[in-house]
């Protein structure tokens, strides 16, 4: 999955969003070489203990294909971290 620009989102709960809401939003803002090819919506995020994104333990959880194919609308994630 290396060098496959993609956008992982977590929705609050009651919150809805699509991946082409997404993509259309952030084409409003970034310039068009850095908008992701794709978007995953997850449960949850890998945190740290004092609440920071464990962004290592997010692209191996991808590389690994822990969170299915890319794409879907919601997956959940395993590692909640400690």
């Amino acid at each position: 999955m290396a060098g496959t620009p993609i956008a992982v989102r977590y929705l609050k709960s009651g919150c809805s969003a699509s991946r082409d809401q997404v993509i259309d939003h952030l084409a409003a803002r970034l310039p068009k070489w850095w908008l992701p090819d794709d978007v995953i919506f997850v449960n949850a995020l890998p945190m740290t203990a004092t609440g920071k994104i464990r962004k290592a333990d997010l692209r191996d959880a991808i590389s690994a294909g822990a969170y299915g194919p890319i794409g879907l609308p919601e997956v959940a994630i395993g590692a909640t971290g400690t």
